[in-house]
């Protein structure tokens, strides 16, 4: 589950190797007291015993002796390495390079192309770790780092100077001396989650966001175990968690996906994604769609592209659909950490595939864009160490990521801040914070939300829970048309403008709705979302929508009648506007009729004019909310 960092001075320098082809071809004599034996091959065996201090001493020994010894200058090259002192290392492997009798043998080439990389001197990695691929090597890995080298230096090469980008570490609230990485927020950011490990073991942590700053941390003991679990994603409203859980008795594979519920404040006992989500793979790393339609996640399961993939399913009728491999995305190395931005369409993920600056990078494309590129987050962010795990704020400009480094105890990972680069910033989103309620006792009502993007026609039905937060992220700068409805009671219809500004604040709703059967208690409902040609009575086929839930409303309570009422503003004559609504009041009357299983009598349609302003008249905003059509109940037998 945790992610897999790369290891430089591991696989980069397989030492063993060099120091046995050390010992093995020198062409200088090199035996100097008997006792000590060849100092090279002392200083081999020193330094697989990790007595790198004796090590030192022999390889500077044998320097005595032959000042022109390139083996022993590459052994105190590599003590340079070790300790992460590159151009010490450089400078001694140049005088190594000179005394050569070949000018450099593959392993030269390959650790002067390592320290050229270490420096950002891009040009002569290319060209050092060309030299060592042109020799055979049969260490696949380090042919593979080799080969990375030289693209992330040609991409180095050519990408210009990246914007600045402030990244700011986060405090101890979050961060500790254990590595910290992961982090996800629901939409309306007022908490983080993050993976924590503690002794080998990953565990859940949260932390409230209060008056920008973050609460201490405190593990999520309600889904932690002696499992490892980690690897997750908060779904945008909050409600919901994916996360990943390793070695379990009832998983398919080494690592599975799971998910709990937030309700009635508590989470709900973790629950197996299962076939065909999971699979006999190691699968990690999940990430929710903002409307919860889709899972992106990590895997690496066959039929892929390379090595970890990023791959999704679909929500169906039946469960999950079966899975897919994002191949736009997807490298012969690893491709993980998918998260999705609420706009939708706005992919970010790490990978160490793609050209970049070293180890893991991140990069977003556009995934509604066929012909997006994979771009690169930047030097900014992305540096020679890893960085993964992505998580954008609702305005785009803002995110959270991980970092890993080496430290002077081993591997470090954080939890930093940044802004992002305007070319891989994702569309900003408000969201709907919904309540709705039984008008005559105030009880909270499980209710459904229907949505639609004026724009496209896009429409989505969600549930709104009694006992949950309803959170529902839209992108902004879009207008909507939303009805929520009940079985049993009538209808709320609203037209929704978002604004352009990235940091709006979020649209509340509290709904009341009124019980058909309480006529007498009944106030006229108003349809935001019937429209009309201007000045005219045509029907627009926009409005059609919330007509047909107004009908289907009225086909489930046969006894149900109701009147239409058509309203203008106070533009034009009296006598005008009255006609005008009349003809606007009955244009609905019949449509609803066209619809069948609705009789005749049950139906009334009356024109008001303008004789019942709801607003004040003398602005434009005023005289768009009073020409409306609603409906009143008159009775429900």
């Amino acid at each position: 589950m945790r992610l897999t960092w790369t290891k430089w001075f591991q696989t980069g320098f397989g030492f063993l190797m060099f120091i046995c082809m050390a010992c093995s071809g020198t062409q200088k004599a090199q035996v100097s007291d008997s006792r000590e034996g060849n100092y090279l091959e002392q200083a081999a065996r020193f330094y697989r015993s990790g007595d790198t201090a004796q090590a030192k001493v022999h390889w500077e020994q044998a320097l005595r002796q032959d000042s022109a010894d390139h083996q022993a200058l590459k052994g105190l090259a590599q003590l340079a390495v070790d300790r992460a002192n590159f151009d010490r290392a450089q400078s001694i492997l140049k005088k190594a390079e000179k005394y050569h009798p070949n000018g450099g043998d593959l392993l030269m080439h390959y650790q002067m192309g390592i320290c050229a990389w270490e420096l950002s001197d891009y040009p002569v990695a290319f060209e050092k770790m060309g030299k060592y691929l042109a020799f055979e090597d049969n260490n696949t890995a380090r042919q593979a780092l080799a080969e990375k080298v030289q693209r992330d230096s040609r991409y180095c090469m050519s990408s210009g100077k990246d914007p600045e980008a402030l990244v700011v570490k986060l405090g101890k609230a979050i961060n500790t001396d254990a590595p910290e990485y992961l982090p996800s927020l629901p939409v309306h950011e007022e908490f983080m989650v993050f993976t924590r490990r503690v002794r080998g073991q990953e565990d859940l942590y949260i932390s409230q966001a209060q008056q920008n700053e973050w609460t201490s941390a405190m593990a999520l003991s309600e889904l932690n175990s002696a499992d490892n679990e980690g690897a997750h994603s908060i779904s945008a409203d909050g409600n919901t968690i994916a996360f990943t859980r390793c070695r379990s008795r009832d998983g398919l594979g080494s690592c599975d996906l799971v998910y709990a519920v937030y309700n009635n404040r508590r989470w709900s006992e973790p629950q197996n994604f299962g076939p065909p989500v999971n699979s006999k793979s190691w699968d990690a790393q999940p990430c929710f769609g903002p409307d919860m339609r889709r899972l992106y996640f990590s895997s690496e399961r066959p039929g892929g592209v390379g090595k970890r993939d990023v791959w999704f399913v679909d929500r169906t009728v039946d469960g999950w659909s079966v899975p897919q491999n994002l191949v736009a995305v997807n490298t012969p190395e690893n491709d993980e950490s998918p998260f999705i931005h609420a706009d939708g369409h706005t992919l970010y993920f790490m990978s160490n595939g793609h050209p970049g600056h070293g180890g893991y990078d991140l990069f977003s494309t556009d995934l509604d864009d066929p012909t997006s590129k994979i771009i690169n987050l930047g030097a900014g962010i992305n540096t020679k160490r890893d960085e993964g795990a992505l998580h954008a704020m609702r305005d785009g400009e803002m995110a959270f990521f991980s970092r890993t480094e080496k430290g002077p105890n081993g591997l470090v990972s954080d939890i930093y801040r940044t802004n992002l680069p305007s070319a891989v910033q994702a569309d900003a989103v408000a969201y709907l914070d919904v309540k709705v309620f039984d008008k005559a006792t105030g009880e909270r009502l499980d209710a459904v939300l229907r949505i639609t993007d004026t724009t496209d026609q896009d429409r989505k039905q969600f549930v709104i829970y009694a006992q949950r937060r309803n959170i529902f992220p839209l992108p902004i700068s879009t207008t909507y048309s939303l009805q929520i409805d009940r079985g049993g009671f009538d209808f709320y219809s609203e037209r929704l403008r978002l604004t352009d500004d990235k940091k709006a604040e979020p649209t509340g709703l509290n709904i009341s709705l009124t019980k058909l059967s309480s006529v007498v208690e009944h106030t006229p409902v108003v349809l935001k979302n019937i429209l009309f040609a201007s000045g005219s009575a045509e029907l627009l086929s926009a409005s059609h929508a919330e007509l047909g839930i107004l009908h289907d409303k009225l086909v489930s309570a046969p006894g149900l009648k109701i009147e239409i009422r058509g309203h203008t503003d106070d533009v034009g004559s009296d006598e005008d506007n009255l006609i005008l609504s009349e003809q606007r009041a009955r244009a609905v009357r019949d449509y609803l009729m066209s619809l069948g299983k609705v009789d005749d009598g049950r139906l009334q349609y009356r024109g008001y004019g303008e004789s019942v302003p709801i607003a004040n008249n003398d602005t434009p905003e005023g005289r768009a909310i009073n020409r409306r059509t609603e409906f009143m109940i008159l009775d429900n037998e």
